[in-house]
């Protein structure tokens, strides 16, 4: 009998199926094991912010001016100059200025608790003329009647005069000094030097008596 031949069937493994590369990526990335989050304690935590040194603030400086309004600027202003002298041939007025002058100096060193000029002309006068009259006083002052009338009065009320009636006329009254008033002049009589002193010193000694007689002829009576 013929021997059969045994026929070897080959099995065929079925082919793998082809997966895409987009699912095998994330697939890869889930079978990943997952890293642990950091603790709060490994947190970093900001770094403190330094102080802001403070700069000193730079003065900005002035803008320059420019070259038209430096020219506009004026100049420094012109020395002042002395106003002229008017009324120098004024005889009168050349009189008033230097009573002016005369005046201030007779303050200056007699001072305000002093007499004024004119209480000490009247003083002057009395001292002189014990018991003069009223109207003598007048003429003997050149002061005017109702102004001299009226500083007689104060000065009866300073304690520096004394009037009363005269035994041969009593229409007429008799001024004499108290011994307030001697006190007064006779404090006040240096300092009075002195201011005249003072006011004639500009002029040289030599012209001093010309200056004395010319005041006594224009303090003369009017014509």
């Amino acid at each position: 009998m013929a021997k059969a031949t045994k026929v070897t069937k080959t099995t065929r493994k079925p082919a793998a199926k082809k997966v895409p590369a987009r699912k095998k990526a994330a697939t890869a990335a889930k079978a990943a094991p997952r890293k642990p989050a950091a603790s709060k304690a490994a947190v970093k935590k900001p770094a403190a912010k330094k102080p802001a040194v403070k700069r000193p603030a730079v003065k900005k400086a002035a803008p320059a001016k420019s070259a038209a309004v430096q020219r506009a600027a004026p100049s420094a202003a012109p020395a002042k100059t002395a106003p002229q002298p008017v009324l120098t041939d004024s005889p009168g007025h050349l009189l008033r200025r230097a009573e002016q002058r005369a005046m201030n100096i007779y303050m200056q060193e007699v001072g305000s608790g002093g007499p004024t000029p004119r209480q000490f002309v009247v003083l002057t006068a009395v001292a002189a003329n014990e018991g003069i009259s009223q109207t003598d006083l007048v003429a003997a002052t050149g002061i005017d009647r109702s102004t001299l009338a009226d500083m007689i009065s104060r000065m009866i009320k300073n304690g520096h005069l004394s009037r009363n009636r005269t035994k041969d006329d009593q229409r007429v009254n008799a001024v004499k000094l108290t011994a307030a008033g001697r006190r007064v002049l006779k404090a006040a009589e240096p300092k009075v030097k002195a201011a005249e002193k003072r006011v004639i010193e500009p002029l040289p000694a030599s012209k001093r008596a010309a200056l004395l007689d010319a005041l006594r002829a224009l303090a003369g009576r009017d014509e």
